[in-house]
């Protein structure tokens, strides 16, 4: 029979959202979360009349561009481009976000 060694826990305990944020950190994907959390929180705050008429939403550094289908509705997001801005990178709780650029 085989014997087996068992190896003593260690007694630091971590929570999972520490190890989830050290993973992130580790692999260069912290920015990246943050991005896709971003275009998550765009579909929750704005509502789905907006949502519907959103086409594509992408990131390019630290600049959101959104691709918008509709040409009135597009120019009234842009007059309140920064209260966006403002509310998108309070809700993620970390500032990612410098300029949005509709499209």
């Amino acid at each position: 029979m085989a014997s087996y060694k068992f190896t003593e826990r260690k007694s630091q305990f971590f929570s999972i959202n520490d190890s989830i944020d050290d993973f992130l950190k580790s692999y260069k994907l912290e920015n990246r979360y943050l991005q896709t959390l971003a275009m998550t929180k765009w579909e929750i705050l704005m509502g789905p009349a907006v949502v519907t008429r959103t086409e594509k939403i992408f990131f390019k550094e630290d600049t959101m561009f959104i691709k918008i289908k509709s040409a009135p509705l597009k120019h009234q997001l842009s007059m309140s481009k920064t209260k966006i801005k403002d509310m998108l990178n309070e809700e993620i709780g970390k500032i990612i976000i410098n300029e949005i650029i509709f499209l």
